[in-house]
């Protein structure tokens, strides 16, 4: 015969079974967070970058980042890429700093040029061309410490917007130039020995800058292709691929498309197998990351 409870519905036997059940299910105890660890949870949930740099031991850099790709809000979003065409090429950079640094890489939310959020972020990727309305809001990050790395963005788009919505004067306020040999972005993680002749597409990087701050780069090397575009260097009997379906009159069946495509991203693993190139690129986001006057302000070593 069961006996009823205390409660009048559940019976000696169940209670026992709940109790031994309870038991087993009892919370795991949670090692507590160290202080530094909760200071890191708060800046991560606060911040889309926090670095933590000496340039006497730029090795021992730390921090995160958090990589953002803008777009026009009139043309929509199109496959996360760089200047190489390539929509791996983004995550290969991510890649790269979190290999080689202390510093963790992430991905942003996506945002149009004319988003606030566009404000927070250290460096965004564009991945296509602003219509009149967002040339404003890309003068205004550039001008609050914005940087752009590659993307699908002319200098000229840039220069139109600097010039007209942020009121500079060209030459005087801004320029583009090759980023010259002495400049610290070559030594601002690896000690870079880079010769006079910068501009080859191997070991050059172009830059807008504003006074002396470097807020855009053209990543040449990049591309694996843009070598034999411009004629600085061979990549042996590699023919060039083009973006388009159409060649000259001929149109590419879906067999040569897949052909092309191959032969692109053999070219890409085999340019971002270069050291050197790699260390060109941790390079470049470190210093974005820790130049002064950017969003991603450093904080005291």
């Amino acid at each position: 015969m069961m006996k009823k409870s205390s409660w009048g519905r559940i019976t000696a036997p169940y209670i026992g079974a709940v109790g031994i059940f309870c038991m087993h299910c009892a919370p795991m105890a949670v090692t507590p967070l160290t202080p530094d660890e909760e200071q890191l949870a708060y800046d991560r949930e606060r911040y889309q970058a926090k670095i933590r740099y000496d340039a006497s031991i730029p090795q021992a850099a730390t921090g995160f980042f958090r990589l953002g790709r803008a777009y026009s809000a009139s043309a929509g979003m199109t496959p996360l890429r760089t200047r190489g065409q390539n929509p791996r090429d983004l995550d290969t950079v991510v890649e790269l700093v979190n290999q080689y640094t202390e510093i963790q890489g992430d991905f942003a939310t996506n945002v149009s040029y004319r988003d606030p959020r566009l404000l927070t972020l250290p460096i965004i990727v564009p991945q296509n061309h602003p219509h009149e309305g967002e040339l404003e809001s890309l003068a205004l990050y550039l001008m609050q410490g914005g940087f752009i790395l590659d993307g699908a963005l002319e200098f000229e788009f840039v220069r139109e917007a600097l010039e007209k919505y942020g009121q500079l004067v060209w030459q005087r306020d801004a320029r583009i130039e090759w980023v010259p040999a002495h400049h610290p972005l070559y030594r601002s993680f690896f000690s870079l020995a880079i010769e006079a002749q910068v501009e080859d597409a191997y070991v050059g990087v172009r830059g807008l800058f504003i006074g002396n701050r470097l807020v855009m780069t053209a990543f040449n090397a990049l591309d694996p292709y843009y070598a034999q575009r411009h004629g600085t260097a061979q990549l042996g009997s590699e023919s060039v691929p083009t973006e388009d379906v159409v060649v000259g009159s001929q149109v590419l069946d879906e067999t040569q498309l897949a052909e092309r495509q191959r032969a692109i991203n053999q070219a890409r693993v085999k340019r971002f197998s270069d050291v050197r190139l790699q260390q060109l690129v941790v390079n470049t986001v470190v210093y974005a990351l820790t130049q002064e006057g950017v969003i991603a302000s450093p904080t005291d070593p």
